[in-house]
């Protein structure tokens, strides 16, 4: 589903490249495109702004977000309309990804119900295993203030209520959707230390979906908060039979150290010791990846210095927003109907030839995932935008070794 590609670049009106690329981790919420939503760009008087052009929606309860996520695996080339931190972007097509899953916060407490867990929002934007720098990241004399804390730390659909379920009845949804869409991954899951029902409770869920997702041979997209010692000690016990084909850890805020440990985990495949085999299977390495987020990644002390080169020269890194779209309500024959904020006109997107039965619904997507992109690409590349263009087209070599599963 993800090629490797030249990277791809339009132009705005204004003469700006736009530098296009794949969005490993998102959400959708429906609802309307309020014009609050188009904040004050960060100013960096950077020589690109950016856009996405393939997106991988993930899920995090079937109570909360999964219909949504449902409307687009139906619909994975649907239309959709973006804005960049300069001016509002043309209709164009964006493929996105499915993904299904029960995120950590909403794991089924001990007593089979959810069982929330929380610190105060300040304690939770920090999410590294070592020190944070404050809101501003400092390359040169460049300074770029991060536009929003992470992104599922204040998504609304977050403090919704959820249905008490058990966690069979959970694995069991999950286990169709899986089944119902063939090409869809399972995520967001994972282990929070700051949020949600006890760790033990926490990795059973988690550990039952990873082997789910091996079962079905489908990518996985992992949440982890605070949490890196648990998950080590997880991933490397578990078995070869239960590891997924990819392990992408999301908005990843841990140390060089958990990568270089990480990377060291081996699986073998047992065998019987009664077949006439005379070859022994030999260990593979654990098929593990890093999702890289300006309002995630960049807020660990020495991540664009140390971190993210080491996983870029690695082909373990990908590019990410963790933003929430909001997936519009379809027009009549097959348009969608997008309403912009005062100044900026009504706009029809017209579905491509023969879809216009299947597409009611399309995205919108929202400016702050562009402008994360734009601050990511801009602290890794000094600005420069040929070195910003080699980042993104060694990321979407790496989104193919890991999506590459479904071609």
């Amino acid at each position: 589903m993800c090629v490797s590609e030249a990277v791809t670049a339009v132009t705005t009106a204004e003469g700006t490249p736009s530098l296009l690329v794949t969005d490993s981790h998102c959400h959708v919420k429906l609802a309307a495109f309020q014009p609050d939503e188009l904040s004050p760009g960060v100013s960096t008087n950077s020589a690109f702004v950016c856009g996405v052009k393939r997106m991988v929606v993930c899920g995090t309860h079937p109570d909360l977000d999964w219909e949504l996520i449902e409307k687009i695996a139906a619909t994975p080339s649907c239309t959709a309309v973006g804005h960049s931190t300069l001016r509002m972007e043309a209709p164009r097509p964006c493929t996105a990804i499915p993904g299904f899953g029960i995120h950590p916060w909403f794991a089924p407490g001990a007593d089979g119900g959810p069982n929330e867990r929380v610190v105060d929002e300040k304690e939770q934007v920090v999410q590294g295993d070592g020190e944070l720098p404050s809101d501003s990241q400092v390359r040169g004399d460049t300074a770029i203030a991060f536009s929003s804390p992470p992104c599922c730390q204040r998504a609304g659909a977050t403090s919704e209520p959820v249905r008490p379920r058990s966690t069979e009845e959970l694995l069991e949804l999950l286990e169709r959707a899986l089944k119902r869409f063939p090409n869809a991954i399972v995520g967001e899951i994972g282990l929070d230390k700051l949020r949600g029902p006890p760790e033990s409770v926490q990795i059973d869920l988690f550990l039952a979906q990873m082997k789910l997702a091996a079962r079905y041979r489908r990518p996985v997209s992992v949440h982890c908060v605070r949490s890196f010692g648990s998950m080590l000690t997880a991933l490397q016990q578990l078995p070869y039979e239960d590891t997924p084909p990819a392990i992408v850890l999301h908005g990843f805020t841990g140390s060089l150290d958990f990568v270089r440990s990480v990377m060291k985990i081996r699986k073998k495949e047992l065998v019987d010791i009664s077949a006439n085999s005379r070859s022994k299977p030999k260990a593979q390495a654990l098929p593990i990846f890093f999702g890289v987020g300006a309002a995630t990644s960049l807020r660990v002390k020495g991540f664009v210095e140390n971190i993210f080169p080491f996983l870029l020269d690695g082909g373990r890194a990908l590019l990410e927003t963790d933003a929430h779209h909001s997936l519009m309500a379809g027009g009549s024959g097959g348009t969608v109907a997008v309403h912009l904020p005062p100044g900026l006109p009504h706009e029809q997107l017209p579905t491509a030839p023969g879809e216009e039965e299947r597409c009611k619904e399309g995205l919108v997507l929202g400016v702050a995932g562009s402008e994360q992109l734009m601050q990511l690409l801009y602290l890794v590349s000094g600005g420069d935008i040929e070195r910003a263009k080699g980042v993104i087209e060694r990321c979407e070599k790496t989104c193919a070794s890991v999506f590459d599963v479904f071609s």
